[in-house]
């Protein structure tokens, strides 16, 4: 989703792409990667600097898998 935006953070998500799924919680759709400055910590997305957003958002499809490693 090009241009989301959190309702439960009051925040933008730019070029978001889920990969993981929410939960039964009013408003949880999941976990993404998304545009936002890696300097910040999140509430649970990953931030990525603008270009490693865009490249994500372009590149990934519905299916493909993704490892998240800290």
């Amino acid at each position: 989703i090009i241009d989301e935006w959190s309702n439960a953070w009051d925040a933008p998500m730019p070029y978001s792409v889920y990969f993981s799924a929410g939960t039964a919680y009013p408003g949880d759709i999941g976990i993404a990667f998304h545009e936002g400055s890696p300097a910040v910590m999140s509430h649970g997305c990953i931030h990525l600097n603008h270009d490693d957003a865009v490249a994500f958002f372009n590149t990934l499809q519905v299916g493909d898998y993704v490892d998240v490693v800290a």
